[in-house]
């Protein structure tokens, strides 16, 4: 985990960049989500977030609909982490979605092998289905709020960041090495060839 301020920094860092390197997509993030806001979408999940995703949520209620501010990843607000969670949760509840460890399911680090869990919390798509989740049940040796890599359409699953600001963090420094250009539109970003 990182502190509060450090989250705050690393907000600062990738607004810095995208409103000097790509501002059309800077406008894109939305506005702080206020206390309530967090709240309501708490009760409707069931399960209160990480402070550092409550924290960030209070600098951006994630982004508007368009292409991905965070490289590959559209960071969601408020309303489609619900929305997705609410789906997800469903085809687990109908039996769509095992709701049990599965053998067959290829795990990197400490991350349950499910097809999906009601414990993680959907925060970002990349456009093709696949998910970056908090992970709210982690197995033994994970971290709780870890973010986890959801391959949509193969049975694969990664930790990819012990805790949200960690991601948030990882974030900064790759729009900040440079891995990263604007398109030449001007509204999303590609990897740096």
């Amino acid at each position: 985990m990182i502190t509060i301020e450090e989250l705050r920094d690393a907000w600062r860092r990738i607004d810095t960049w995208l409103s000097a390197s790509v501002p059309e997509l800077f406008g894109e993030l939305n506005p702080p989500a206020t206390p309530d806001e967090i709240a309501a979408a708490e009760r409707a999940i069931g399960m209160a977030f990480p402070a550092e995703f409550r924290a960030s949520l209070a600098v951006h209620d994630g982004q508007r609909l368009a292409d991905a501010a965070f490289g590959e990843w559209e960071p969601f607000d408020l309303r489609r982490v619900v929305e997705r969670w609410r789906s997800l949760a469903e085809r687990v509840a109908t039996g769509r979605f095992p709701d049990h460890d599965e053998p067959h399911i290829q795990t990197r680090g400490p991350v349950r092998p499910r097809w999906w869990s009601r414990a993680w919390i959907p925060i970002a798509a990349d456009g093709t289905g696949d998910l970056l989740a908090i992970d709210l049940d982690p197995p033994s040796g994970g971290d709780l709020g870890q973010v986890i890599l959801f391959q949509h359409d193969t049975p694969y699953r990664e930790v990819v960041a012990p805790s949200f600001g960690a991601w948030l963090q990882q974030i900064a420094a790759l729009l900040e090495s440079g891995a990263y250009v604007a398109s030449p539109a001007g509204y999303s970003l590609e990897p740096k060839e």
